[in-house]
């Protein structure tokens, strides 16, 4: 019996792809705060997959990824708030963009 491979499925995000490449973009909008917001955004968005995942309640990478963000920046910076701008166009062609307050 041949076998021949008909795919390849590489998990990128995490696995090919630094996560934590946001650390120096976070430290000028957000200074001396960039490890610990990209490493509590990073667990929120997985914990927010898991739970949309068990509950039935799908919802696409880009949006997990908004109120991940929007999480991390409200936890560490309560005052200013949070404005995670809306995507211009296709959100698989648009990278999120962080402002402060």
């Amino acid at each position: 019996m041949k076998l021949c491979t008909q795919a390849l499925v590489f998990d990128a995000y995490g696995t090919l792809f630094d996560v934590h490449s946001v650390i120096a973009l976070c430290d000028r909008k957000f200074p001396r705060q960039g490890a610990e917001l990209s490493k509590l955004w990073r667990t929120k968005q997985l914990e927010y997959t898991w739970l949309r995942s068990l509950v039935g309640r799908y919802e696409d990478f880009w949006t997990v990824l908004r109120s991940a963000v929007e999480y991390g920046i409200l936890v560490k910076n309560p005052v200013e708030g949070v404005k995670v701008p809306k995507d211009k166009g296709s959100r698989s062609r648009t990278k999120p963009h962080i402002s402060p307050g």
